[in-house]
C-alpha cells in the first residue's frame, strides 16, 4: 500500500476500470525525482490482472537515438504489423529498424502507432505505462503523444510519468495531468518508521520531513539512518543530492573493480547483462568483479538476463562520482564491444562520450547515426548527432557542412 497517495491511487484504479469497460483514458503523472511516480505505475501494473501490458522507460543515454523508446514499447505487438494499411506498416517498420528506410511523414507514423495499439487491445483491455518519459527520444514521444490523444473508444489505459521541470513533447499533448507533491506528516512519519524499523520521535520526524519536503524516496533512504541521524540531516542539500549520497554509501564496501563495473552499468544505459560483461572484460575486469557488482544490494536489481539500478538517482550517483577519465574509459569499452548493426547509433554516442578532442572515428559514426535518423524522420535526433559530429570534426569545411546539416534537420523538426 502506498502511503498518502489515496487520491492518485483512486485515479489510476478508475482508469483501469474504464479500460475494462471499453473506454480509453490517459494520465500524465508529474513530480520531482523520488516522489513516487514509478511506484504508481508499478501499482497500476500490479492491478492490471488479465489486462495486456505494454511498458517502456526513457533512458537518458538513448534520448538521441530515434524511436528507441517506441521500439521498446511496441516490441510485443510487432506480429500484428501486417494488419495495418501497407503505408502505415512500411513507415513503422522503417522507423523501428525492421525494414527498408523510407522518409515518412510523422502523421503516418503516429497513425501507425495508434492502429497497432488498437489492434493489440482487441483481444483484451490494455495498460500502457511509460516511465521517465522526459528521457524518451523526441520521435518516440511525439508518436506516443499522437496516439494517446486519439484513443477514445478503445479499451486502453495510458499512464505516463514525467520528471518535474524537464522538457517533453508529451507535456504539450493535452493529457490529463496528475501532479505529485510531498507526503503529509502522518504518512511521512509512517514511512520513516517503516524505513527505520522502529518508532521515530516527533522532533526527528518533523526535521526529516522539512529536510526532504515529504519526498518518499528521500524519507526511505535517509530514514534508514534515522537512529544515527545527525542534527544536519543534509538540510542544506536538494533532495536529489541527499538521496544520491545515500546511494553512494551503499557502494562503500565494494572493491574498486566492482565499482568500475557499476560505472559500466551506469554508462551503458541498458539492463543488458551480456553487454556489461563484455565491456568489463574489455577493461580487464574479472567475472568475479561483475558478480560482486550485480550483488550490490540497494543499488541494483538483478532479473533474468538483466541488471538495472533501483532508481535513476542511483545510476546518476555512481556515474557522476567517477572521474572523467574513468567515465571515458567505460564509454570506450562499451563502444568496442557493441558490434551489431542495430547498436550502431548507441555505439556512436559512446564513442562521442569517450572522445577527448578531435575524433574522426566518433565524428563519422555520429554522421552515420544522423543520416539514419534523418531517413526515418527523426529530425531532432539527426540534428543532435550532426551537431555533436561537427564538434568532434577538425577540418573546418567538413565541420561547417555538418553544422549546416544539423541546422537543416533542426529546422525540419
Amino acid at each position: 500500500m502506498l502511503l498518502g497517495r489515496e487520491r492518485e491511487l483512486q485515479a489510476i484504479d478508475q482508469a483501469l476500470a474504464a479500460a475494462r469497460l471499453g473506454k480509453s483514458s490517459c494520465l500524465l503523472v508529474r513530480g520531482e525525482p523520488g516522489i513516487g511516480k514509478t511506484a504508481l505505475l508499478e501499482h497500476a501494473v500490479s492491478q492490471a490482472g488479465a489486462m495486456r501490458v505494454l511498458a517502456a522507460r526513457g533512458v537518458e543515454f538513448e534520448a538521441d537515438v530515434p524511436f528507441a523508446g517506441l521500439h521498446d514499447l511496441l516490441h510485443p505487438t510487432l506480429a500484428l504489423l501486417d494488419r495495418l494499411p501497407p503505408i502505415h506498416a512500411s513507415a513503422l517498420r522503417s522507423s523501428l529498424g525492421l525494414g527498408p528506410r523510407i522518409e515518412s511523414d510523422r502523421l503516418i507514423i503516429g497513425a501507425a502507432v495508434l492502429g497497432l495499439i488498437s489492434s493489440y487491445a482487441e483481444e483484451a483491455p490494455l495498460l500502457i505505462t511509460v516511465d521517465d518519459a522526459q528521457w524518451l527520444d523526441r520521435a518516440s514521444a511525439e508518436a506516443i503523444g499522437f496516439a494517446a490523444r486519439r484513443l477514445f473508444a478503445d479499451p486502453v489505459a495510458v499512464l505516463i510519468a514525467v520528471r518535474e521541470d524537464e522538457e517533453s513533447p508529451l507535456l504539450g499533448a493535452g493529457l490529463l495531468e496528475l501532479s505529485l507533491g510531498g507526503l503529509d506528516q502522518a504518512s511521512a512519519t509512517a514511512l520513516l518508521e517503516t524505513a527505520a524499523a522502529g518508532k521515530v520521535s516527533v522532533d526527528l520526524a518533523q526535521r526529516m520531513l522539512g529536510a526532504t519536503r515529504g519526498n518518499p524516496l528521500a524519507l526511505l533512504e535517509l530514514g534508514r539512518d534515522a537512529p544515527r541521524a545527525s542534527a544536519s540531516l543534509h538540510d542544506d542539500l536538494p533532495v536529489a543530492t541527499s538521496v544520491e549520497r545515500a546511494y553512494l554509501r551503499r557502494a562503500d564496501g565494494l572493491s574498486s573493480e566492482a565499482r568500475r563495473v557499476l560505472l559500466v552499468m551506469a554508462a551503458s544505459g541498458t539492463p543488458d547483462v551480456g553487454l556489461v560483461q563484455r565491456a568489463a572484460a574489455a577493461l580487464g575486469l574479472e567475472r568475479s568483479d561483475v558478480e560482486q557488482a550485480e550483488a550490490a544490494r540497494g543499488l541494483v536489481i538483478e532479473r533474468v538476463g538483466s541488471v538495472e539500478f533501483v532508481h535513476p538517482l542511483a545510476r546518476a550517483a555512481i556515474y557522476h562520482s567517477a572521474s572523467p577519465s574513468d567515465r571515458r574509459a567505460a564509454h570506450r569499452a562499451l563502444a568496442e564491444v557493441m558490434t551489431d548493426a542495430e547498436d550502431a547509433d548507441r555505439r556512436a554516442w559512446h564513442l562521442s562520450a569517450a572522445a577527448t578532442g578531435w575524433d574522426a572515428e566518433a565524428a563519422a559514426a555520429l554522421e552515420g547515426a544522423a543520416r539514419r535518423a534523418r531517413e526515418s524522420t527523426g529530425y531532432a535526433a539527426a540534428a543532435s548527432a550532426w551537431k555533436e559530429s561537427a564538434r568532434l570534426t577538425e577540418p573546418s569545411e567538413l565541420r561547417a557542412a555538418r553544422l549546416f546539416n544539423a541546422a537543416e534537420s533542426a529546422w525540419l523538426g
